[in-house]
């Protein structure tokens, strides 16, 4: 995850559908997209199960940040991104 967000955040993607990465299982069909765009909107829901997030650059660099910890043996949760009026949430438990 860090390493998409690091690309989301350089320039290298614009869009990045989780649920077409191959280590990710959607839990009921649930799908988030990760969009690099112009502010920091956050997440917002676009149907039933389909949510967005959307970070500049710079939040999505902040995001990559965020994950550091988690790419080691860790236990806790982190709170990624607060911004709109769905938050995104890291853990290592479900």
């Amino acid at each position: 995850m860090r390493k998409l967000t690091g690309e989301l955040a350089n320039g290298a993607r614009e869009r990045i559908a989780l649920d077409e990465e191959s280590w990710v299982a959607p839990v009921e069909g649930c799908k988030l997209i990760l969009r690099r765009g112009k502010r920091n909107s956050g997440i917002r829901q676009l149907g039933s199960l389909n949510f967005e997030c959307e970070l500049t650059a710079d939040g999505w660099n902040n995001v990559e940040g965020l994950l550091e910890p988690f790419c080691s043996a860790t236990t806790g949760f982190q709170w990624l991104t607060n911004q709109g009026r769905i938050s995104l949430l890291i853990s290592h438990k479900r």
